[in-house]
């Protein structure tokens, strides 16, 4: 069930955010917040120790750091 659920969700929101982004140059904010709230579920579910779920957020929060400091110096 939850590796079902990762091979759904995951390969459709890549899809949405790819047809998204070809057409519009835009990615909809709803398929990251989908991505997060469907990786901390599912995390939950599988057992996932939350040391592991925050280092993860922590990867995922400093890349977002990262990129919005790429963005404000327009590279």
């Amino acid at each position: 069930m939850i590796a079902a659920a990762v091979f759904v969700i995951f390969p459709l929101c890549l899809a949405i955010a790819a047809s998204s982004d070809l057409i519009t140059m835009t990615i909809p904010n709803r398929v990251s917040i989908i991505l997060a709230v469907a990786f901390l579920g599912i995390a939950t579910l599988a057992g996932m120790p939350l040391v592991v779920i925050g280092t993860h957020l922590a990867a995922a929060f400093s890349v977002l750091v990262v990129c919005f400091g790429l963005f404000a110096l327009s590279i």
